[in-house]
């Protein structure tokens, strides 16, 4: 093994990966409102409404029916052109979880369509949006047999076809469905708005961080390309290949390693122990604990050395105290009061460039002082309450 064109070919992956961020942050492309939001996945909240919008000839984009236009346009080649040759785009609507009916008995009508286009005249585009979900038994089916005069449009990431489970094997893609693709479809159809909105920067801009959100699921962004640079480098080196498994392995013990000095340090700074005890006698305890990989603390009951539930009736008072306190604090069987950390929940949840600093003994000092300071404010207020 040559370990200095490793070490090469590691500072070539630093580098791919130092340009690849430095070219996200010259055009801003790391900040998306709807990541930021969280939203980015929610298939109805997120993409069946903003598509809805587009084509919704009143949406608050305010270019009336263009987008819409430009929709149906992509549509030419598909069967039934006498929809797309006569539609009314002057008289027109768009419904998000359009209501077909009770399912019946036997799946074969019933449901809620998506996304729904209609003119005056009841000619329809029907959309059924796939991007996470599963299908539904005779999904597929039922919205056929809503309109069987409509174009029925399948959308997935990529443009695959429905399951049997969808169609019952009784429709066929090309005749009685069509199937498209957020990858290809929706990005071209997205591209020509973004083109016609440059009067409204506003309008493009969020539709650009929109498209940006469809590339980064379907493999188009800079992710992609920075990727198959470091494929490339790992395609030139063999050595390099073939060390890639210890180089992960090692990784993973380094995390391992920081997470394991974490608890140490944890445990140590602050230990088991009861911070009072009741006129009654109850001793409150404290305790740190591990949830899988994460990590809490909370407060349980003993008297005479048996554990006191932290739901029984006669600790009711206890617990209030604890909710008064930090509404946080969760009561169960075993704990009068538990809480995750306002500072750290779950290790892996860290990202790598902190769990990198953590390594440092002063930084993993700073970063548990902060947690145990937290956790003395609550013992003090607690002991001022509880009599």
């Amino acid at each position: 093994m040559n370990i200095e064109k490793i070490k090469e070919s590691l500072n070539g992956v630093t580098t791919i990966i130092k340009n690849h961020e430095n070219d996200l942050d010259k055009d801003g492309s790391r900040f998306n409102i709807f990541s930021i939001l969280g939203v980015s996945s929610f298939e109805v909240r997120l993409h069946s409404n903003f598509i809805a919008e587009l084509l919704d000839s009143k949406g608050t984009h305010g270019y009336k029916n263009k987008f819409c236009k430009l929709f149906i346009s992509q549509l030419i080649p598909f069967e039934k052109n006498e929809i797309i040759a006569k539609f009314n785009f002057e008289n027109y609507k768009i419904e998000i979880e359009k209501s077909t009916g009770i399912i019946n008995q036997d799946y074969t009508n019933g449901g809620r369509i998506d996304i729904e286009i209609t003119d005056n005249q009841k000619r329809r585009i029907i959309i059924e949006n796939k991007i996470f979900a599963s299908d539904q038994q005779n999904q597929l089916l039922r919205y056929f047999n809503f309109d069987k005069k409509a174009i029925l449009l399948y959308l997935t990431l990529e443009g695959n076809e429905p399951s049997s489970w969808s169609t019952n094997n009784q429709i066929q893609n090309d005749i009685d469905f069509h199937c498209i693709s957020y990858k290809s479809f929706i990005s071209r159809w997205l591209e020509n708005c973004i083109n016609f909105s440059k009067d409204k920067p506003n309008v493009s801009e969020t539709i650009k961080q929109y498209l940006q959100i469809i590339k980064n699921y379907t493999d188009q962004n800079q992710y992609k390309k920075m990727t198959n640079d470091i494929i490339n480098l790992i395609s030139q080196n063999k050595d390099f290949y073939n060390a890639i498994d210890d180089i992960t392995q090692s990784y993973h013990t380094f995390r391992q390693n920081v997470n394991d000095k974490f608890w140490r340090q944890i445990r140590l700074k602050k230990p088991n122990q009861t911070i009072c005890t009741t006129e009654s006698g109850i001793n409150v305890k404290f305790e740190i604990a591990e949830d899988g990989d994460g990590f809490y603390y909370g407060f349980y009951l003993e008297k005479d050395e048996n554990n006191i539930k932290g739901t029984d009736e006669n600790v009711y008072s206890l617990a209030t105290i604890f909710k008064e306190v930090s509404p946080t604090f969760v009561t169960n069987d075993n704990y009068i009061g538990w809480t995750y950390s306002n500072i750290f929940r779950k290790f892996w949840w860290i990202d790598k460039e902190t769990i990198f600093e953590l390594n440092n003994e002063t930084e993993m000092n700073n970063f548990t002082d902060q947690i145990v300071n937290e956790i003395d404010q609550y013992i003090s207020e607690l002991k001022k309450r509880i009599k």
